[in-house]
């Protein structure tokens, strides 16, 4: 659950499954193999589970919540196995062919009741394979259509196993009061989360802090035109369900699933993962508008052509983050006193810190020759405070004019996305 709403979208679900048998098998490559093979079943388990506790509100009827859970993960074993006999007997073949085609036909079916028998008296031990025979295809077909889809195939085992109450029907047949804990209830909304204080991050423009900073940059060096590779492997991840368009909360799970690999150690990625996190919004708003729109979702998304570009600027966006919660609230990092945007009086205070930065750690046009001035420059609409979008903005404006690397970047178009 990245974003901390207590709901779990398919999405969420999807990727969850692939990082938990990537991290089983210590393998990458391996765990997407399985999850690959898997796959269609996953769709089928998560509607089963998302309806299990009676609703909490609007959404619970949408997502998976916490109470959920302890059944969605025993519903992908069941559906897993299911799908696998389905598999078995679509097109005739053992596993995903190019002779499937996601339904049984009868001619199927008749073929392969013999293997579909044998697998409930092994490793599929369910109550309607056991017993399966050539009328169960008439029973499996519901409209009549001469098929059986994958979601008729499921229920005719549901239902068996339901009727027989067996310990995977009890499972299945669930409802919210034989959940191992109550549904939890809705979390507070992420911007009610990002406004509280966070007091493990540690004081911006601090030793720590720039380790901290140079940990995140050197996490995203694969954005280096030669590191083709990497950003190849990088995109299969963000991209969990393959469309082509990564969305804010995949590029959110993406950054932080990069840093815990990065370093190894799943709390220390969260941690820098957090600490930058408020700057992701607006890296992924300015690279998803850098290619020309190929479709009507193109400027919703990061496409892949941008994805380059979005890694690049990652870490600009975090730099200037870090500049920022080092002047508001006057003081260093993240604190109670801070409220996301920069009065006149904080920049005063902070102008000689700021220039400090730009001639070192943050090496960037306006920072270097900030000065009293700049506030006006920044506060674009006359409001009397400077937000994170407007400093931003302010500083990309100077790299630009200035036709610094990073200004080319950040003003590149569709062909130099690549």
């Amino acid at each position: 659950d990245p974003n901390g709403n207590g709901y779990l979208s398919l999405a969420e679900v999807d990727l969850g499954v692939k990082m938990t048998l990537q991290s089983f098998l210590k393998d990458a490559g391996a765990g997407e193999a399985v999850w690959r093979r898997f796959r269609p079943s996953f769709i089928r388990a998560f509607n089963d589970a998302k309806d299990a506790a009676a609703a909490a509100s609007s959404l619970s009827d949408d997502y998976v919540t916490k109470g959920e859970f302890r059944l969605l993960l025993s519903y992908l074993g069941y559906y897993a196995t299911w799908f696998e006999v389905f598999a078995m007997v679509d097109g005739c073949s053992d596993g995903t062919t190019a002779t499937d085609d996601r339904r049984i036909s009868r001619e199927e079916w008749e073929e392969g009741i013999e293997k579909v028998v044998a697998a409930g008296l092994s490793w599929a031990p369910y109550v309607a394979l056991r017993s399966a025979t050539s009328a169960s295809f008439d029973e499996m077909d519901s409209n009549g259509g001469g098929y059986v889809l994958l979601i008729e195939f499921c229920a005719w085992l549901k239902a068996a196993e339901v009727e027989a109450a067996t310990p995977a029907g009890l499972a299945l047949a669930a409802g919210d009061e034989q959940l191992a804990a109550p549904p939890a209830a809705p979390a507070p909304k992420p911007a009610a989360k990002e406004a509280k204080p966070i007091s493990t991050i540690s004081p911006a423009g601090t030793a720590q802090a720039l380790s901290e900073l140079t940990t995140f940059l050197r996490a995203f060096a694969f954005a280096a035109p030669s590191e083709a590779v990497r950003r190849e492997e990088a995109w299969r991840l963000w991209d969990p369900n393959g469309n082509g368009y990564l969305s804010l909360a995949e590029v959110d799970l993406g950054v932080k699933m990069t840093l815990q690999s990065f370093l190894k150690d799943a709390g220390a990625g969260e941690a820098v993962w957090r600490r930058f996190r408020p700057s992701f919004i607006r890296a992924f708003n300015d690279a998803k508008d850098a290619a020309a729109a190929a479709s009507s979702l193109s400027d919703d998304y990061v496409t892949k052509g941008e994805f380059r570009l979005l890694l690049s600027y990652l870490g600009y966006y975090a730099t200037w983050f870090e500049v920022f919660a080092m002047v508001d609230g006057c003081s260093d990092g993240t604190t109670a006193t801070d409220d996301r945007r920069i009065s006149r009086e904080e920049w005063e205070e902070g102008i000689e810190k700021v220039v400090a930065a730009g001639l070192s750690w943050a090496p960037y046009v306006a920072l270097r020759s900030a000065t009293s001035a700049s506030f006006d420059e920044m506060d674009s609409n006359g409001g009397g405070y400077v937000l994170l979008i407007e400093f931003c903005a302010w500083l990309k404006a100077a790299e630009v004019e200035a036709a610094t690397p990073a200004g080319l970047a950040l003003a590149a178009g569709g062909d130099a996305t690549r």
